[in-house]
């Protein structure tokens, strides 16, 4: 033990007497751990609150738009799907009531055909782009499992710009082509993945604003 230490405790002695001594070391002990249970539990605290951020960042700027471009696609398809089953009944009970259908009704149906032609070309396989900036610029916000799927997704909007473009042989096309079901899994994922963050969030501590 130093002399200064030596010395230190004698004085407190002489003024405290030995019971003020434990009295003083029992307070400076409980004051030490208060103050390291208190910096721990800020730690955690924090700890918690930048695990929130980032789960609320990965919902807005990936999931939810990612998730929305996913509904956006799957309306716009079930709605042309919808339309031309329901001109396909049209059609077939014309031809059985009259045994051919007008000019204005051939006119109509070849309208459709050309307006869902636009419609793949013009505002779902910019759509399916859309979900590629997303990778480019919010993947790191993605999950390992979803990364997984962006190379089927290049290659689902690849094949497609090379058809559009009039590059590409039918025969080559129809080799080449997995079709939409070769993105099902990716879309399971991002619908899973969205609606387990929308659930966790809200239960999650929000950010201390303070």
């Amino acid at each position: 033990m130093s002399i200064w230490l030596t010395t230190t405790l004698t004085i407190i002695v002489q003024v405290l007497g030995t019971a003020g001594l434990v009295s003083l070391l029992f307070k400076f002990y409980f004051d030490k751990k208060l103050a390291d249970l208190s910096a721990s539990h800020m730690r955690d605290q924090s700890r918690e609150e930048r695990q929130y951020r980032f789960l609320l960042k990965r919902l807005e700027e990936f999931y939810s738009p990612m998730y929305h471009l996913r509904m956006e696609i799957l309306t716009l398809s079930e709605l042309r799907e919808e339309v031309m089953r329901k001109h396909g009944e049209y059609v077939a009970q014309q031809v059985k009531d009259r045994g051919r259908i007008t000019g204005s009704d051939e006119k109509l149906f070849s309208g459709e055909r050309e307006f869902n032609s636009k419609l793949f070309e013009e505002r779902l396989l910019p759509a399916y782009k859309r979900m590629l900036d997303l990778f480019h610029q919010k993947g790191h916000l993605a999950t390992e499992l979803t990364r997984t799927h962006f190379p089927e997704l290049v290659r689902f909007t690849e094949t497609w710009n090379r058809w559009l473009a009039e590059t590409i042989h039918p025969e080559v096309m129809r080799s080449v082509d997995r079709g939409e079901v070769s993105l099902e899994i990716f879309y399971q994922d991002i619908e899973m993945t969205y609606r387990d963050l929308m659930h966790q969030l809200p239960k999650g501590m929000p950010p201390n604003k303070s």
